[in-house]
């Protein structure tokens, strides 16, 4: 019901409806059959008992290994602290945080190209980088993924042998519901901006 509720009510994917199938090793031993009759041979009570050294301690290697691994998944989500600032706004460190549901983004992007015929040339060729819906939405929530895209455009310019073309973007976002702000600068040309090593 939690899991079904959640899916229904907020946008977080396929996460509620993996969880469902995952529960089943959490109920009883018995729940998926139905009840018998007990017959001698199948009680537990008439198991033969076997005694034996029952404190068996672990390798040091899958100590070492568990130990490393359990400091990773407490370090890991720490990181953006030496990122500086919000992750939830620049999205910078936002995955392996240990957030969930915190945020609520609705986005719009424009990318405006320099000539102006380039996009039109862009898309009479069908060259364009193709991303489905659900990337589109990711990505203009994401100013790292905006970058990205318009890298792969300028890619494809060149490809097409056309150099020098300059692409701006207007990407406003709104998070949690305030007023949408800019998240990139619009006078620039992010041809020329260098991705991100985050």
């Amino acid at each position: 019901m939690f899991h079904t509720v959640n899916y229904s009510l907020f946008k977080i994917g396929l996460f509620p409806l993996i969880r469902i199938p995952l529960l089943i090793p959490f109920f009883q031993p018995h729940w998926p059959c139905f009840k018998k009759k007990k017959s001698s041979e199948n009680r537990v009570s008439d198991l033969p008992v076997v005694e034996g050294n029952t404190k068996r301690l672990p390798s040091p290697g899958i100590t070492a290994f568990v130990i490393i691994y359990l400091f990773v998944q407490v370090s890991l989500p720490f990181r953006n602290l030496t990122y500086g600032g919000d992750p939830s706004w620049s999205e910078v460190g936002h995955y392996y945080l240990w957030r969930m549901m915190l945020r609520d983004k609705d986005a719009y992007v424009k990318f405006f190209f320099n000539p102006a015929d380039a996009e039109k040339l862009l898309e009479a060729s069908d060259l364009r980088p193709n991303i489905g819906k659900t990337h589109v939405q990711k990505m203009v929530k994401n100013p790292h993924m905006i970058l990205q895209y318009v890298h792969a455009l300028d890619d494809t310019f060149q490809e097409m042998g056309i150099n020098d073309v300059e692409i701006r973007a207007t990407a406003i976002v709104s998070l949690n519901g305030r007023p949408y702000q800019l998240i990139i600068d619009p006078e620039v040309d992010l041809t020329k901006a260098g991705l991100p090593a985050v």
